[in-house]
């Protein structure tokens, strides 16, 4: 995508990677299957110098929790607010963010943990990207809930569900001995070799 859409911009001095959607029990998995496989994604882009890939930070993201946070008056808490003192489950760097404004009920804080941290970076440094992140809807001028990254995920995941659907109503969806074939379902419907790269879709 890069070679693509910013062929002079360079190699990526760091990567911060967003995932949302697992369990407790699924945090090993990310970390020592997803992100493994991202890394070994940038070494075959990066080829013989896949000895100096860039540090890889990754940090998980959820609102499917049970737990409420109110301010003094018992009102909601104010954007920006986070909350990492007695909450963190043992050995975990674990801290609650608000970023978006309720507009109405009660606020429900995102959860977020820190898997993997390469870079070294404070969790001070991590909390104010993540915040920062949820500043770059574009759509809207306020914050979302929840990083960009992991609010387009949850439109891509619709679109593609909504997609493979129509498909299957109208088509034969191809299969191999395993079941589906995943791997010619994204070829067809991909978006790098098409104009939907060059345009906001997910809005």
């Amino acid at each position: 995508m890069r070679t693509k859409q910013r062929p002079n911009s360079g190699k990526p001095e760091l990567v911060f990677v967003f995932r949302d959607g697992l369990s407790e029990g699924q945090i090993l998995m990310a970390k020592l299957e997803e992100l493994e496989a991202i890394k070994e994604g940038f070494q075959e882009y990066y080829g013989h110098q896949a000895e100096k890939l860039p540090p890889f930070v990754m940090v998980l993201a959820t609102k499917r929790h049970n737990r409420r946070f109110y301010s003094s008056n018992h009102e909601n808490v104010l954007p920006g607010t986070v909350v990492s003192q007695g909450i963190a489950r043992l050995g975990a760097t674990e801290f609650y963010m608000q970023s978006a404004f309720p507009i109405q009920g009660t606020a429900k804080l995102t959860d977020y943990e820190v898997i993997e941290n390469e870079a070294k970076l404070s969790v001070n440094d991590i909390q104010a990207f993540t915040h920062g992140m949820c500043y770059t809807h574009q759509i809207v001028s306020s914050a979302v809930s929840l990083p960009e990254p992991v609010y387009l995920a949850h439109e891509l995941a619709k679109r593609g569900r909504n997609n493979l659907i129509c498909y299957s109503d109208v088509s034969v969806v191809p299969r191999n001995a395993d079941g589906i074939d995943y791997l010619k379902l994204n070829q067809k419907f991909t978006y790098l070799d098409n104009d939907l790269i060059h345009r906001r879709f997910t809005a």
